[in-house]
């Protein structure tokens, strides 16, 4: 035994090798004859030739021994699997290499010969690469090749079948999609498909998948697959006729005050390989426009070489008078895909001339009758909407009303032009602004005033600045559903606005976090508003209660509870009318004056005042005291709205009855004994549903403020009653 050495010892267990068969096996018995510990490794070699060898033919386990002490021994097992040269058949030496960190540079080597290679029985499948596997063409007429790379893996020669598939056979140029190659063991040969496309717009533009099948009698198919991808060529084209200019005008003239829509023909021509799942128009600056465009059909496919036509009607809004006007929007074609297309016209101008309803000759000779209707109207203008107006608020000194509308518009309305003797004074101040949906009801910011909150039908909530001249609200927000607004309040110190909704949800906005409209809606999950679900349709909310922590909500079943939302407790008001499903209480007031003090009406014609103090000061679930109650008669037909001063001396009411009453009250909220059936204010609505009411004590007077369901927003004074004993100094 040498000193300092590494020694091995092979012992042979199997010396046959079939590839893929039998494996040959070896017993390797490896001495550590160094002075040191050390790891052992083995490596196997073989003689190649001129051949490549296989890159994995054995496998040895351990991979690695683990740290052996000086004199100590350890075993490896060697499996030989395949050949490791491809082709080879017979008896190949096998060199044993056996590496050590003990002896890094004197690598102990031994020689096996006894390892005899047979053939094997069963072929292996062939390899196949292909060059290129995705291409990118344009429809010429130039040739191209697809280059298919196949290698034989196995011990004996092959006739291997290639065959190109999912292709259509006009592109191959000699129409042969099949070849045959003869590939002895581990070679490699290659085959190729020369193709050539044809020069036509009607081959889409897309990718073409195609696959490559290499078959041989006694081994299993070998595919594999590629891409062609044919790039969009050509232009499409548009046309919009007639390109003259159209007049929209009175059709037939004797009805004057009637226009017809103008026609277009759209015409879209593809003259691409490109198919067009939709072709359209867009109108370029919609919003600025005054007409309507409507197009027949909206969208149409158009495959390559074909011809599309839409049809485009225009309307246009005739103003009364004036001149003349000539327009011209600007239409701009739509496709689905232009990119790398020729897209020549596709943006046109449709000159339109709007004339007036009224002819201009016409015009010229009713001078004198337009100045006296322009007189007229100064000193009487209209103070309405153009549908029901269900909420008026009066601002914080009462100079000005506003009022909101199912037709959509805000309008600030200055009180004194209301007054029949001052005709100088034109009532409408501005229109606000239009929300984009039916109004339902308005709450001026206790802060400044300076700040409007509207409630709309669709659920949203806008915020709107009353200091800018701005049309857009400058907040918008909603609960993410199309929600009914049916109910607005502030707290006192402005920071939260709270909602009530048709489906019983009630939430707490918080102001100093409202997105901008132009940023989009936000959602709850943006700015996580307070929230309390209820069991019922809410109709009104009120902050009550000195430190503003609680809201009286009130709605479906006549239900009345009391919601601290800071501590989020909730009290039930002992209500004296409980109530069917059809059963609201529709309307809350309180006073500035007198934060305990909650005034209450509902569909059934009923009046009540309840002090509300025990429901702040305890934790009973029960609880608030009655201290009036009647009804205002009239087949007790609901009360819509009722409110109160700030100095809870007096309670204004009115509904479908169509009257408006006003009842002085004493210190506490009890109807003074000479007014038990109140005051009737005249009939400000002409018969129909008052829907909201507004009262303010301004100087020696009571000013109502009423909206009704004949579109009229009126105002009413009545002198106030200091006599009575609650409305003193």
């Amino acid at each position: 035994m040498k000193n300092n050495q590494i020694e091995i010892e092979v012992e042979s267990k199997q010396v046959d090798l079939t590839p893929g068969e039998q494996p040959a096996k070896y017993e390797v018995t490896v001495s550590n004859n160094t002075n040191d510990y050390a790891d052992i490794q083995l490596q196997l070699q073989a003689s190649y030739g001129k051949n490549q060898p296989n890159d994995y033919w054995y496998r040895v386990s351990p991979e690695v021994s683990k740290l052996i002490p000086q004199g100590d021994l350890t075993k490896f097992s060697i499996e030989i699997f395949d050949t490791p040269q491809p082709g080879f058949v017979g008896n190949l030496p096998i060199t044993v290499e056996v590496f050590s960190t003990a002896t890094p540079n004197q690598p102990t080597r031994k020689l096996i010969k006894d390892l005899n290679i047979k053939p094997a029985t069963s072929l292996k499948p062939v390899k196949i690469e292909l060059s290129p596997d995705y291409l990118e063409k344009i429809l010429d007429t130039q040739e191209f090749n697809i280059s298919v790379y196949i290698y034989n893996p196995n011990q004996q020669e092959i006739k291997a079948k290639i065959k190109l598939l999912n292709l259509d056979y006009s592109w191959i140029k000699d129409g042969t999609a099949e070849y045959h190659l003869k590939l002895a063991p581990d070679e490699k040969g290659k085959q190729n498909f020369s193709l050539k496309l044809p020069n036509n717009y009607q081959i889409i533009s897309k990718i073409y998948p195609f696959q490559v099948e290499v078959t041989h009698q006694n081994i299993p198919k070998a595919s594999i697959e590629g891409k062609i991808k044919i790039l969009p060529q050509g232009s499409v084209n548009f046309v919009c006729k007639p390109e003259k200019i159209q007049e929209i005008t009175a059709k037939p003239a004797w009805k004057f005050w009637r226009s017809d829509p103008v026609t277009y023909d759209l015409i879209f021509e593809n003259n691409s390989n490109v198919y067009q799942d939709e072709v359209g128009i867009k109108i370029v600056d919609l919003d600025q426009q005054p007409c309507t465009f409507i197009v027949t059909p909206e969208t149409s496919p158009l495959p390559p070489k074909d011809t599309k036509q839409l049809n485009l009607e225009v309307s246009c809004p005739r103003h009364w008078l004036g001149q003349a006007k000539r327009i011209a929007p600007v239409i701009e074609a739509t496709w689905s895909q232009g990119e790398n297309l020729d897209l020549p016209n596709e943006v046109k101008q449709i000159p339109l001339l709007i004339k007036p309803i009224i002819p201009y000759w016409c015009q010229a000779g009713s001078v004198i009758l337009l100045l006296c209707l322009f007189w007229w109207l100064l000193f009487k203008p209209p103070t309405r909407h153009n549908d029901a107006v269900n909420s008026v608020q009066f601002n914080g000194v009462g100079e000005n009303i506003i009022s909101a509308s199912d037709d959509q518009t805000i309008i600030n309305w200055r009180v004194s032009g209301f007054n029949i003797f001052k005709f100088w004074a034109n009532p409408k101040i501005r229109q606000i602004g239009n929300t984009g949906k039916a109004v339902r009801l308005i709450r001026l910011r206790p802060v400044d005033n300076n700040f409007l909150a509207a409630g709309l039908e669709n659920g949203e909530i806008q915020i709107w600045d009353l200091l800018s001249e701005n049309k857009k609200p400058k907040y918008c927000f909603s609960p993410g559903k199309d929600d009914r607004v049916l109910a607005l309040e502030f707290i006192n110190d402005s920071r939260y606005l709270f909602s009530g909704h048709g489906s019983g949800l009630v939430m707490g906005w918080d102001l100093q976090n409202a997105p901008n409209c132009s940023s989009g809606n936000s959602t709850v999950q943006k700015l996580q508003p307070l929230t309390k679900q209820l069991d019922f349709a809410i109709s009104s909310i009120k902050s009550i209660g000195k430190d503003h922590k609680t809201l009286a909500i009130a709605g479906q079943y006549n239900k009345l509870i009391l919601w601290n939302w800071e501590k989020n407790k909730t009290n039930q008001i002992s209500y004296p009318n409980p109530g069917g499903k059809d059963d609201y209480i529709t309307t809350l007031a309180t006073a500035e004056s007198d934060p305990d003090l909650l005034a209450t009406a509902n569909n059934q014609g009923d009046i009540t005042i309840l002090n509300v103090k025990d429901c702040l000061e305890t934790n009973s679930k029960i609880c608030g005291q009655v201290v009036d109650k009647w009804n205002t008669g009239q087949n007790k037909q609901p009360v819509r709205s009722i409110s109160l001063t700030a100095n809870a001396c007096y309670l204004v009411s009115g509904g479908d009855d169509a009257k408006i009453r006003l009842w002085p009250l004493t210190k506490g909220g009890i109807r003074s004994p000479l007014f038990n059936n109140g005051k009737e204010i005249g009939n400000l609505s002409n018969g129909e549903t008052i829907y909201s009411l507004d009262i303010k004590a301004v100087q020696n007077d009571i000013v109502i403020g009423s909206g009704s369901k004949d579109h009229l927003v009126q105002i009413s004074r009545e002198k106030r009653l200091p006599e009575m004993g609650c409305d003193r100094n």
